[in-house]
C-alpha cells in the first residue's frame, strides 16, 4: 500500500528532531537504558493512529529489529533497546516490554507484562537493598503466529503458533503449537 509508505515517511520526518534529541542526550548519558525508558515513556502518551506512526517511526530507527507493519498501541513501555520485533507484530494496550524477542504476525492483547525473564532480582546480598543488587536480564523470545491473551504475564520462552490465555502467568517454557492457560500456565491442548 504506496499510502502507507507515504504516512510513515512523513511521521519519520515529524520524528527526526526528537530522535536526535535522543542521540545526542544518549551520547554522555551514563545509563542508556534508563535514556531509552524515559523517551518510551514519553511516546507512549500518544494517542490513536498517530501515536502508532510516532511510536513505530522512533523504534524502528532505535530498537535493535522492529519489522514492517508493527504496531504498537497506546500506554505500551519498551523497558530496553535491545527489544526485537518482527513483521506485522501487534502490540496491544499498556503493555510492558522488556528484552523480548517477538516473532512474525504475534498478537500480544492489552496490558501484558513481558519482562526480561523471571530471575532480575537475585536478592542474595542480603547486606544491601534489592535495588542496589546486581539485576540478571534474559532474553525472553515469543515465536510465530502466536497469540498473547489479556493481562497475561511472559516470563518464559513461548514457541511458535501458541496461544497463551488471558491472566497466565507463563514460568516454564511453551513448546510450539501449544494452548497454555492458568497461573502457572499449564499446556491444555498440543496441535
Amino acid at each position: 500500500m504506496p499510502y502507507k509508505n507515504i504516512i510513515r515517511f512523513f511521521f519519520l520526518i515529524l520524528i527526526a528532531p526528537l530522535y536526535f534529541l535522543y542521540l545526542i542526550m544518549k551520547l554522555p548519558a551514563r545509563d542508556k537504558e534508563r535514556l531509552f525508558r524515559s523517551f518510551s515513556e514519553f511516546l507512549c502518551q500518544f494517542p490513536g493512529k498517530c501515536g502508532e506512526y510516532i511510536r513505530y517511526s522512533f523504534y524502528r530507527l532505535e530498537l535493535k529489529e522492529c519489522g514492517k507493519d508493527c504496531c504498537i498501541s497506546y500506554g505500551t513501555i519498551f523497558s530496553r533497546p535491545s527489544v526485537r520485533l518482527g513483521n506485522d507484530v501487534y502490540i496491544g494496550l499498556y503493555c510492558v516490554i522488556g528484552d523480548v524477542s517477538i516473532g512474525d504476525n504475534t498478537l500480544i492483547a492489552s496490558r501484558v507484562s513481558i519482562p526480561s525473564g523471571r530471575h532480575q532480582h537475585s536478592g542474595v546480598d542480603k547486606s544491601t537493598t534489592l535495588d542496589k543488587q546486581e539485576n540478571y536480564y534474559q532474553k525472553v523470545s515469543i515465536g510465530n503466529n502466536t497469540w498473547i491473551g489479556e493481562g497475561a504475564i511472559v516470563l518464559a520462552d513461548v514457541g511458535n503458533n501458541c496461544i497463551i490465555g488471558a491472566g497466565s502467568v507463563v514460568v516454564e517454557n511453551i513448546e510450539n503449537d501449544s494452548v497454555a492457560v492458568g497461573n502457572p500456565a499449564k499446556i491444555i491442548k498440543k496441535g
